[in-house]
């Protein structure tokens, strides 16, 4: 037993010399018997037990009466020896193995088993390793895996190969993407075709006509080789996969007796074009115009029918607009244009509306009544002061001293001494109100707004009613860039008053000569003091009329729509609220400027270049910044105009004033008659 617990678990035998009866001192073997036992130094002496002991029947016949073996010739065979079982106590160190067993080193195999007894399985053979099998489309995953013969391979199986195409993939699994011949041609789009074919699965070919050999009756059409009636009149549209109103979804023109797409080439943004695009479509299906174009919705399968349209506005169908040849186009379904037209009595501009209605924040609605702005007089003056308003100004003519938040400048005649009150007249130049002074009450009107005691200056001038002064003073003052076309005054025509050259801080436009000063200007708050000496409310007449000029009417008309400057200041378009607030709607710039510096929408224009009124802007769009730095938009439009900036898709609404991705765009703010 200790032989064979050596060989399993590496134990060494046990030791010959141990007690118990197993073994003599001489090596010869003893066997000890239920009976008599008689051990000693000279031999083994036996005396056999019948019972237990089965001598060699070829060699010992012992008599039953008497045996009395010779020690010396007598040797029990160790083979013919059956101890008795109660006789025999074996060594329990020798039949009881060590309960640690030892490992045996061998070589490392991968199997489970920690085979070369380092305290690691299967080391060097990377299982549970991530690998893969297979190239191009037939790569499979799998991991690092035991296999039968100790080794370790990736159990992923590859996937099953197809015939190669031309698509940018190796179809065949052969390591080679488009080695097909025939991908020696590829494209992205028809446009890199040669005329007559087209890109088909990224190869440009012929394509094959299944309409080339049928022959259809008249009124239908052949659709992939079959004759159908169609559906709709050639050039229709329809809005498709929309919300189920029926005013919105993907276009779709009708061409040879199938529905297509129309890529939104042109139409992106969106752009001026693409509202026209859109008006034409929507007006084609019944509805006033478009709302809104461009809008993220379902891409379509059927043919790409039409690209680059372009239309002019008023074209009773989208087919009848310019666009590519039907079918040929560089787009993708992924551009397919959506719209969503006006419903009755919704509107984008006045021309959606039916005559006599306005169009007011996106509702056709009876126009408001216009709202007359007040020219205030005060102090009795001969020539009327309604001579001073020309056609389109949308003014009327008051008497009073006190002006208020709709009066749009303030005449003060010599007539008006005593009746102003100086506190009145600093808070509307405040508010950006414009005053303009007449003869000898110049120095009166200064002195009760500032709390001065300026003087009269010397008295000058021909009185003969007229403002435009002999010498012209600061030519590069806005003042006179905006009047080029006026000349200087004969001194024979011009008016009379004092010389102002006394009062500090004004900006000198002219004088009865170089060294007087009939005209100037000071800023007060956004507001302007037009210090005019010249007797404009004489209203003489020498028989053919008033006396005052046409340039002298125009000077003064000037004034009463012009404050401190035409361009009275900007602002940044990320300096408007932020886009996330709830509700919060667009706003177009000429709206932002009302908001930035007072008074009303109708007053502004707005320019994206500083000093010059170009009447263009800078917006941003949410989650678009396309008109940020490369304005393209009118200074009064706002996209959608009935809704929030926070509308969820890019490009679905714009806004000159917003907080959105940190358009740097500045806008310039026009005051006036614009």
């Amino acid at each position: 037993m200790c032989l064979a617990a050596a060989q399993m678990f590496g134990c060494a035998p046990a030791d010959s010399g141990g007690t118990g009866g197993t073994g003599g001192s001489d090596g010869s073997t003893e066997v000890q018997d239920a009976g008599t036992t008689d051990s000693g130094s000279g031999g083994t002496s036996v005396t056999p037990d019948a019972a237990t002991v089965t001598p060699d029947a070829a060699t010992v016949t012992p008599d039953a009466a008497t045996v009395t073996p010779d020690a010396a010739t007598v040797e029990p065979d160790a083979a013919l020896v059956e101890p008795d079982a109660a006789a025999v106590t074996p060594d329990a160190a020798v039949v009881t193995p060590d309960a640690t067993p030892v490992c045996v080193p061998s070589p490392e195999v991968c199997d489970g088993v920690d085979n070369n007894c380092d305290g690691t399985i299967d080391e060097g053979f990377d299982v549970g390793v991530v690998c893969t099998s297979g190239l191009g489309a037939c790569n499979a995953p799998g991991v690092i895996a035991c296999i039968a013969d100790g080794t370790s391979a990736c159990n992923a199986a590859a996937l099953p190969g197809t015939p190669e195409i031309c698509d940018n993939l190796d179809n065949d699994c052969d390591g080679i993407v488009d080695n097909d011949p025939v991908c020696a041609n590829p494209c992205e789009s028809d446009f890199d075709c040669a005329e007559g074919e087209v890109c088909d699965q990224g190869l440009c070919v012929v394509p094959v006509d299944p309409c080339a050999d049928v022959v259809c009756v008249d009124g239908q059409f052949c659709v992939g080789g079959a004759c159908v009636v169609p559906e709709a009149p050639e050039g229709a549209v329809r809005l498709a996969d929309g919300d189920g109103a029926g005013d919105n979804g993907r276009v779709e023109v009708y061409h040879n007796a199938q529905w297509g797409t129309i890529c939104d080439d042109g139409w992106e943004g969106p752009s001026d074009l693409g509202y026209i695009n859109g008006d034409v479509v929507c007006q084609q299906l019944g509805f006033p115009g478009a709302a809104e174009v461009d809008y993220d919705g379902p891409d379509g399968v059927d043919p790409i029918w039409l690209d680059d349209v372009a239309c002019a506005g008023g074209e009773a169908g989208i087919a009848d607009c310019m666009h590519g040849d039907y079918g040929f186009n560089n787009c993708g379904h992924v551009e397919d244009v959506h719209v969503r037209c006006l419903t009755d009595g919704q509107c984008r501009i006045d021309s959606q509306c039916p005559a006599g209605l306005a169009c007011v924040e996106g509702g056709c609605v009876e126009p408001p009544a216009p709202v007359m702005r007040h020219l205030m007089l005060c102090g009795r003056s001969d020539y009327s002061a309604a001579g001073f308003i020309l056609p389109g100004d949308n003014l009327d003519v008051v008497d009073g001293c006190a002006p208020d938040a709709n009066t749009q400048a303030l005449l003060i005649s010599r007539n008006g001494l005593g009746l102003f009150d100086g506190p009145t007249l600093s808070a509307y130049l405040d508010a950006g109100g414009s005053i303009i002074t007449e003869y000898s009450i110049t120095n009166d009107v200064y002195n009760a707004i500032y709390g001065t005691e300026f003087g009269d200056g010397m008295q000058m001038g021909n009185c003969q009613d007229n403002v435009v002064p002999s010498d012209i003073g600061t030519p590069d003052d806005r003042f006179w860039i905006d009047n080029a076309a006026i000349p200087a005054i004969d001194p024979a025509s011009g008016g009379c008053g004092n010389d102002l050259s006394g009062i500090p801080g004004i900006t000198r436009l002219g004088g009865w000569d170089a060294n007087s000063t009939s005209l100037a200007y000071v800023d007060h708050g956004r507001g302007r003091l037009w210090l005019v000496e010249a007797d404009w409310q004489d209203g003489e007449d020498h028989g053919n009329g008033p006396i005052i000029t046409a340039d002298s009417i125009a000077l003064i008309n000037y004034m009463i729509w012009n404050g401190p400057t035409g361009q009275v200041g900007s602002f940044m378009v990320s300096q408007g609220p932020a886009w996330q607030g709830e509700g919060q709607v667009p706003y177009s710039c000429v709206e932002a400027c009302a908001i930035v510096f007072g008074g009303q929408t109708g007053e502004y224009g707005c320019s994206t270049v500083d000093g010059e009124l170009n009447h263009r802007a800078h917006a941003d769009g949410y989650a678009d910044t396309q008109y940020c730095t490369d304005a393209d938009i009118a200074d009064n439009f706002k996209s959608p105009l009935d809704g929030v900036y926070n509308c969820g898709t890019a490009g679905c609404a714009y806004s000159a004033y917003v907080s959105d991705n940190g358009c740097t765009g500045v806008n310039y703010c026009w005051r006036g008659r614009m």
